[in-house]
C-alpha cells in the first residue's frame, strides 16, 4: 500500500509504522524533509531514494496529492471482531466502541477515526461493502489515527450488533429524528455508537437493531452536524459522563 505527503509519511515514521520504502522528489526540501531523513537514517535497512518530480508525479497518480513524497507500507491488517471484543472486554471494564454503516467518503471515514481516537475509543467497525476502506486519504484525513486504532471489518453489521449484545454492550444509534437526547443515557455497559451514512442515515436493519436511538440537538439553522463532528461530542460526552480524564 502507497502512502503519499510528507505529513503522514513523517507521521508514519515518528510512530514507527514499517516502511518498505521512500521515494523522494529531488527538488523538495523543507523543516519536515529534514524530519524525514533524520528518522529514516534511524531505521536499519530503510532508504531514501531520489526521484526526478515527474517520475514521482507517475508514481503517486494524478488524483493523489503527494507534496513529493510517497511511502509503502505493508497492507492494513483489519482486526477480527471475534478475536478483538472478547480480549478487549478482559482488559477494560467499560470500552467505546464505534460502527460506521455505509460511511463510504474516505475524508468522512478518516475524521470519523480521528475523532474516536482522541476521544479515547477502543475500536472503529466498518462493513467490507459499502464502505470506504482504510487507505492514503483515510490515513491522512485521521491525521495517522488509522495507523494506531484498531479497526474492525466485518461482513454482516447486523450480526455484529447481536455479537456486542451477547457481550454486554448497550449499541446507540445517532438519528436526528430519536426522541432521546444523548444527554440523558448513563451509558453504564460496555458501549457501542452507531453513525450512519450522512445522506441517509443508518439502514433500517440497523436502526432497529440498537438498544435505542439518541439525538444531538440542533439549534442553528443547519440539518446536522457531520458525521465526524456528531461522533466526537457524543464519544466525549461518555467519557466525560464516566468520569475519564
Amino acid at each position: 500500500m502507497q502512502i503519499f505527503g510528507r505529513n503522514i509519511v513523517l507521521t508514519a515514521l515518528e510512530l514507527e509504522i514499517k516502511l518498505s520504502r521512500i521515494q523522494i522528489a529531488a527538488n523538495v526540501q523543507g523543516d519536515s524533509i529534514k524530519k524525514i531523513k533524520k528518522l529514516v537514517a534511524k531505521q536499519e535497512g530503510l532508504e531514501i531514494k531520489w526521484l526526478p518530480p515527474q517520475l514521482i508525479d507517475k508514481i503517486a497518480g494524478a488524483n493523489n496529492v503527494h507534496q513529493g513524497v510517497v511511502a509503502e507500507i505493508a497492507e492494513f491488517e483489519y482486526e477480527d471482531l471475534h478475536v478483538f471484543i472478547p480480549k478487549l472486554l478482559k482488559e477494560k471494564t467499560l470500552p467505546i466502541i464505534v460502527v460506521c454503516d455505509q460511511i463510504t467518503d474516505p475524508h468522512n471515514l478518516g475524521a470519523i477515526i480521528r475523532s474516536a481516537e482522541c476521544a479515547g475509543a477502543d475500536a472503529v467497525i466498518i462493513p467490507d461493502k459499502h464502505s470506504a476502506e482504510i487507505n492514503n486519504t483515510v490515513f491522512k484525513t485521521s491525521a495517522g489515527a488509522a495507523f494506531t486504532l484498531p479497526i474492525i471489518r466485518v461482513s454482516d453489521l447486523k450480526e455484529t450488533i447481536d455479537f456486542l449484545h451477547k457481550h454486554k454492550f448497550g449499541v446507540f444509534g445517532l438519528a436526528g429524528e430519536a426522541e432521546s437526547s444523548y444527554t440523558e443515557l448513563h451509558y453504564e455497559n460496555p458501549t457501542a455508537v452507531v453513525i450512519g451514512n450522512e445522506a441517509v442515515g443508518m439502514r433500517k436493519a440497523i436502526r432497529n437493531n440498537c438498544d435505542e436511538l439518541i439525538k444531538i440537538p440542533i439549534h442553528g439553522k443547519s440539518e446536522s452536524l457531520n458525521a465526524s463532528v456528531a461522533s466526537a461530542v457524543v464519544l466525549y460526552h461518555i467519557v466525560d459522563k464516566r468520569g475519564i480524564r
